[in-house]
């Protein structure tokens, strides 16, 4: 065997125990085959100091006529890798790519990988979420933890976690506007991050508790009409209620408050 415990050789279908082993058999045809220990060592062909193998002697089965004494050795290449395990925290909240796609997970990846440098991994969050940090087991992440891709000098083994936390539920809402077709703050329309777009509900009134603009379309904003028609509100302050819900919350939140109309 070559190199020694690169793998196992049967000889008419069964395991040599031990290498260099010597065995006693028939005159005639046997069967051999070259088996790695595992997926990292690959087979690359035989020697035989007698009958070569056939049908040839790159091929891992095959058969060898025994007329004489003879050596036969089995070769195998061992592939540079590294054991690893990649975690995805909290699951689901992103995805890691590791060396250009080799490895892609949401959740949890355990096994080997090719390689014969430092490790490639790129952290990506899905909506809602954002990168936070990098924290391997053994190795450092280069340039630094907080750089969503980087590398990992991995020699063997490691265990390397991508943590992601949740984008804030905010919501900015104006407390003044000049609908006067200026092209300058002509319209009144609150703004946000991580909310659920299906849950927007707005409601503005004048100071006698009149509705004077309701809308559930986040991206509608109001110009000053007057329940949608032609006219247009007087300067003065108003009210409005929003209702919205942060999509890592349960239930809708309210905000109240003032806006100037002011021309």
């Amino acid at each position: 065997m070559d190199p020694p415990g690169a793998g196992n050789i049967l000889l008419d279908g069964l395991s040599l125990e031990t290498y260099p082993a010597t065995e006693l058999v028939d005159f005639g045809g046997h069967s051999v085959q070259a088996v790695g220990i595992d997926e990292w060592h690959v087979f690359t062909g035989w020697t035989t100091t007698g009958s070569e193998v056939s049908p040839s002697m790159t091929s891992p089965t095959g058969n060898i006529v025994v007329t004489e004494p003879n050596t036969i050795v089995a070769h195998f290449d061992a592939i540079e890798h590294v054991e690893l395990v990649v975690r995805v925290e909290p699951v689901g909240s992103g995805v890691v790519s590791v060396e250009n796609g080799q490895i892609v997970t949401q959740g949890y990846w355990s096994g080997g990988i090719e390689s014969n440098g430092p490790i490639d991994a790129k952290a990506t969050p899905i909506e809602f979420w954002e990168f936070d940090h990098w924290d391997g087991l053994l190795t450092d992440p280069n340039p630094n933890a907080q750089a969503s891709t980087v590398t990992f000098p991995i020699e063997a083994y490691d265990e390397i976690t991508a943590y992601f936390r949740p984008v804030e539920f905010a919501m900015y809402v104006p407390n003044a506007f000049s609908p006067n077709n200026d092209g300058l703050n002509d319209a009144f329309l609150p703004v946000g991050d991580a909310f659920i777009a299906s849950t927007y509900h707005l409601v503005i009134a004048n100071r006698w508790g009149e509705k004077v603009f309701e809308s559930t379309n986040p991206n509608e904003p109001w110009l000053g009409q007057h329940q949608g028609g032609d006219h247009f509100v007087r300067d003065g302050q108003y009210l409005y209620q929003l209702s919205v819900q942060s999509v890592h919350a349960l239930a809708p939140e309210l905000f109240t408050g003032s806006i100037s109309v002011v021309r």
